[in-house]
């Protein structure tokens, strides 16, 4: 393998890690938000 190839290699694992890395982000804001909106409702119902 030469450097070229590898140099394209360690950047596709690069871009495919930040990748996954956002879309886990993104789960994660989703049940962040559910929870957050229920804890909200449970407010407004004490009130």
């Amino acid at each position: 393998m030469d450097k070229l190839t590898a140099l394209a290699l360690a950047y596709f694992v690069i871009w495919t890690l930040i990748f996954l890395y956002t879309l886990v982000l993104g789960q994660r804001q989703k049940q962040i938000n559910k929870e957050l909106t229920l804890i909200k409702d449970v407010l407004n119902k004490r009130s």
